[in-house]
């Protein structure tokens, strides 16, 4: 019996929801963020650069043109054929660092999405690049879903042309998708302002990057991540900190490297009377790029590990947060949470070394529970530094005020539950001699042998 294998780009098309091109919102956010990654890879070899990326209006205002243009080191015309090839193929040389893209799974999942819902004569990918600004080429390109797996993009259209004036040389690519318009287009636009706002804390001073909406209503979404500062210098300028302020620890793990900071903007603890709510306010990267906020953040082992660190250790329980750009929250145990919330930063990037970087979903939006262990640590020693910054927010408990604190409460608790209790599903071993509640004849004994027994179990 013959075993059909479905066609790179046909099993691609069917699955284009697992990339992210679920629908229009999440098709433009994608995309954008693959075209701009794409770009970034493609000038890191020289670590400087300007990328520009731009939504602009079409004359049907139904869709978006994306405008993603970078001064990198430029495309032959044989690779930009070979764009949209083999599924897993790639036009990208090796590289001495970690790669941001989907090694061009992104842009064909992009293109096939426009070419379901564009009309036909603008559902391409439109290329134009130069090695030396003396000769240029362009290109648009099709995908055919039935194509063999390692076949060529369709080149539907293409030009060469020479320069000849004297000009200063230079190099880069620009490229052109259009998409349809998303009808919660303010939202789309919210993650992607997002998503280049906490690049600023990441990208090197020698690149220049600029997002910008050209959309009618919506021109007031622009960001310019230009900046003379070192990312650290940045971040702390943001938020109006010094480095006095600021939780830093860098751990190197066994396959890759946790870069943690953490800072408690605006923040004075002489106002502070005791413990109050914290929101969290988490950053993710990875290889220094930031990962969308998504709804599988919780997933992902940076979120996961920053909640199951030893916040109790401060008076602390860590749950989750009300948004997904603020997604987890400090909760004092001991107090009411009746004060007003002081917010935390808390930025985490994982450089994988150059080594494939593993995530638990083909959207990128998350990383994989295989970097929770060294991530964890890196986290722990950070929050070893916030008793010394911030003494009243962050006060250690001893192990005897926890004692104290929480063993009554958890008698009361478990006493009462055993006195309502009945015969079924009872343990009666407990009763017999030797047992814990053997010879208890009152509520204050049960409370009293239940007590006893949690001052055993919390001093171990």
């Amino acid at each position: 019996m013959e075993i059909l294998q479905p066609q790179s780009a046909r099993f691609l098309s069917n699955n284009l929801e697992l990339l992210g091109f679920g629908n229009p919102r999440s098709a433009l956010v994608q995309a954008v963020k693959e075209l701009f990654e794409n770009a970034l890879d493609a000038i890191q070899l020289s670590a400087t650069g300007m990328i520009s990326l731009r939504l602009k209006e079409t004359s049907d205002m139904n869709f978006v043109e994306i405008v993603c243009t970078d001064t990198g080191s430029g495309m032959k015309s044989n690779q930009i054929a070979q764009l949209c090839c083999g599924v897993f193929a790639t036009t990208k040389s090796t590289r001495t660092f970690a790669q941001c893209g989907k090694f061009g799974v992104g842009l064909k999942a992009a293109l096939l999405f426009s070419q379901i819902h564009v009309k036909d004569v603008d559902a391409c990918l439109k290329v134009t690049s130069t090695l030396n600004s003396e000769e240029f080429y362009y290109a648009e390109l099709a995908i055919d879903p039935e194509a063999p797996q390692h076949d060529s993009a369709l080149i539907r259209k293409s030009k060469h042309f020479r320069v000849s004036e004297d000009h200063k040389s230079f190099s880069g690519t620009e490229i052109r998708l259009q998409l349809p318009r998303p009808e919660d287009l303010h939202e789309a636009l919210r993650v992607m302002m997002y998503y280049f706002d906490n690049l600023r804390y990441s990208l090197g001073s020698s690149i220049s990057v600029e997002f910008a909406c050209d959309l009618l209503g919506f021109d007031h979404c622009h960001m310019n991540c230009t900046s003379s500062l070192e990312p650290l210098d940045r971040f702390l300028e943001e938020f109006q900190s010094s480095y006095d302020s600021l939780a830093h620890v860098d751990l190197h793990c066994e396959s890759f490297h946790v870069n943690c900071l953490a800072v408690a903007p605006y923040l004075d603890e002489t106002e502070l009377d005791g413990k109050c709510a914290v929101t969290i306010h988490l950053l993710r990267y990875a290889n220094h790029v930031p990962l969308l906020p998504d709804m599988d953040l919780h997933n992902c082992a940076i979120t996961s590990s920053l909640q199951n660190s030893n916040w109790k250790s401060f008076g602390y329980k860590c749950i989750s947060g009300d948004s997904i750009y603020a997604p987890l929250r400090l909760v004092p145990l001991a107090c009411e949470e009746s004060r007003e919330a002081v917010n935390l930063i808390v930025a985490v990037d994982v450089d994988t070394c150059n080594e494939i970087t593993k995530f638990s979903s083909l959207k990128k939006t998350s990383l994989e529970s295989d970097y929770q262990t060294g991530v964890s640590s890196c986290i722990s020693l950070m929050l070893d530094q916030l008793p010394t910054l911030y003494p009243t927010l962050f006060e250690r408990t001893s192990r005897e005020d926890r004692i104290a604190t929480y063993a009554p409460l958890i008698s009361n608790a478990v006493a009462s539950i055993l006195a309502q209790a009945t015969s079924v599903g009872v343990d009666v071993t407990h009763f017999e001699p030797g047992g814990l509640f053997y010879g208890v004849q009152s509520q204050a004994m049960l409370t009293d042998r239940v007590l006893l027994q949690m001052h055993n179990i919390l001093e171990h």
